[in-house]
């Protein structure tokens, strides 16, 4: 089942810190979850590759607004290896992900997205440089086609991202909940994909950081659409837990970590 609240048409994969053991629990470094689990219910299972599974490189959080479940990148090799999903060969495609960082250095760190491991220099991912959230493609040649670059992410706050592809080849990068950047033309080849990743994209350098969550969609989200994410939020409510009862959210005004707080 995947966060309440976002939108499942044209969900591929949700990947979420909350859920990462098995789609029920967060997931532990004690137990070492080496596998973050696709909550969308498409089998589309990350693995967690050279983690140290510690609270510096692994698994931490406690569920709260201030600590929330969230997976820790070293800046070095901590990635997680999604698979083959090519979900952009079409060029109808959305990455989105929940992040946070102080990381301002020079030099290009990816947050999710796919590439091309091949010969191939296809790329298409959200990443940042120098603390600039961006959204880019890199083409067969190397060209790069870029959206955002506008606004510095690396001030330790935890940031709502989302990158779409699509309308007529256009690509857009919008920041908690707000458009950043829109209607930059992407390349004119047909894109060749063989891997998704969270936190590394080819040459750019392993995420320093947090991730809260990820996802990935085969269609262009509207502008609504991710404002209803955004507004979901990086926690997973508590009253959604499996066997659980859902109480109607109109009896809450407060959340408490992943626990709704009624009004008194």
């Amino acid at each position: 089942m995947a966060q309440p609240g976002i939108i499942t048409t044209g969900l591929v994969a949700e990947w979420h810190a909350a859920r990462a053991h098995l789609g029920i629990a967060p997931g532990q470094n004690a137990l070492a979850s080496t596998q973050l689990w696709d909550t969308s219910g498409n089998t589309k299972h990350g693995t967690l590759t050279t983690f140290g599974f510690t609270a510096a490189s692994g698994y931490t959080g406690t569920g709260t607004l201030a600590d929330p479940h969230r997976l820790v990148f070293d800046g070095t090799s901590d990635y997680v290896d999604c698979g083959d999903l090519s979900l952009c060969e079409d060029k109808s495609c959305s990455y989105e992900a929940w992040f946070r960082t102080t990381n301002s250095a020079a030099d290009n760190y990816s947050i999710v997205g796919e590439a091309n491991t091949g010969v191939s220099g296809w790329v298409a991912h959200l990443a940042i440089y120098a603390g600039y959230l961006y959204a880019q493609v890199v083409d067969a040649a190397y060209a790069s086609y870029l959206a955002g670059g506008i606004t510095i992410v690396s001030d330790g706050l935890w940031h709502h991202a989302v990158m779409t592809w699509g309308g007529s080849n256009k690509l857009a990068l919008y920041l908690d909940g707000a458009l950043n950047q829109g209607d930059i033309s992407g390349p004119a080849g047909t894109p060749v994909i063989t891997t998704a990743a969270i936190g590394r994209a080819l040459s750019s350098k392993g995420w320093l950081g947090d991730i809260a969550c990820a996802r990935m969609y085969s269609s262009a989200l509207s502008l609504t659409e991710l404002q209803q994410h955004y507004a979901a939020g990086y926690l997973w409510p508590r009253d959604f837990l499996p066997g659980s009862v859902a109480v109607p959210s109109s009896r809450y005004s407060i959340i408490m970590g992943d626990l709704a707080v009624p009004v008194s």
